[in-house]
């Protein structure tokens, strides 16, 4: 899949050019964020339309969706749910970031949207990208809504059908999963620091996106939940992408049980994964 052997970082805001970018002159493509750009336009209007066609054409076989009710959908039952009517119209994307990490291209956004009964809802999402075969396809979605439903799907899952990880890259992605909960539960700095790449976000249970320096501030302090462990996960490696999706159980600072789910994404470069987004979803 690789398209180059060096690193490579492209960042921009939606509506502009090229934004805020920290790019290698070497390696720069402007037409990587403006194709992804477009593609996550088609994205939210094909939400909306039901259009399975668009989805169909746009989607990797390993796509699989962390959805806001907790619950995980391979390929096949997105595209069934999306071939139904949408009850929420005018949805539309706000604040959106897009990222280019060697040959991931990562879409994180807030989003806001009509209700059946009229009110304005408003959620966010994180979108992962793989480029291969010459064009970028969504491997990846995990959307959330604002305040977060009760996890009432947490228990519904998706076997992986299509890029299942290898014995060798399973092992070593799962063990760097065991570690990230353990170092959330610890509040690890260190081990986050030495494990997420320059260009790490992290999609929050309340909305908002932390870049690297802001999630190890907040890893810092002592964690509000006990208990905290992952549950069933599902490891792919497409190219050099790993994708960990994941649910989690933990205990509320109020003792109830909670329920979450989340996603991160794994980049192998220079011998060893680091990983560039997570994004994560609380009950």
């Amino acid at each position: 899949m690789r398209r180059h052997d060096t690193r490579r970082t492209i960042t921009a805001m939606e509506g502009s050019a090229m934004g805020n970018a920290t790019i290698d002159p070497r390696r720069a493509h402007t037409d990587d964020i403006q194709t992804l750009e477009q593609l996550n336009r088609g994205y939210v209007q094909a939400a909306e339309a039901s259009d399975v066609r668009w989805f169909d054409e746009h989607l990797a076989p390993c796509f699989m969706a962390s959805n806001p009710d907790g619950s995980l959908a391979d390929r096949a039952g997105f595209l069934d749910r999306i071939g139904r009517p949408s009850p929420s119209t005018n949805m539309a994307p706000v604040d959106t970031r897009v990222r280019v990490v060697g040959d991931v291209g990562i879409v994180d956004s807030g989003f806001r949207y009509t209700k059946p009964d009229g009110q304005e809802g408003v959620g966010h999402y994180t979108d992962v990208y793989a480029f291969g075969e010459g064009r970028w396809q969504c491997i990846s979605a995990h959307f959330a809504l604002r305040p977060s439903p009760p996890q009432s799907g947490a228990t519904r899952t998706a076997e992986i059908t299509a890029g299942a990880a290898g014995p060798a890259d399973h092992a070593t992605l799962a063990d760097l999963n065991d570690h990230y909960i353990r170092s959330v539960r610890e509040s690890d700095v260190r081990w986050f620091d030495a494990n997420l790449a320059p260009e790490f976000a992290n999609g929050n249970s309340d909305g908002s996106f932390s870049d690297r320096a802001a999630f190890l501030a907040f890893i810092g302090k002592p964690s509000a939940l006990a208990n905290l462990r992952a549950e069933d996960v599902r490891i792919q490696v497409v190219g050099d992408i790993g994708i960990i999706h994941a649910r989690t159980a933990y205990t509320k600072p109020d003792g109830q049980p909670g329920a979450g789910r989340y996603t991160d994404i794994w980049w192998q470069a220079d011998g060893r994964w680091r990983c560039v987004s997570a994004h994560v979803t609380r009950g």
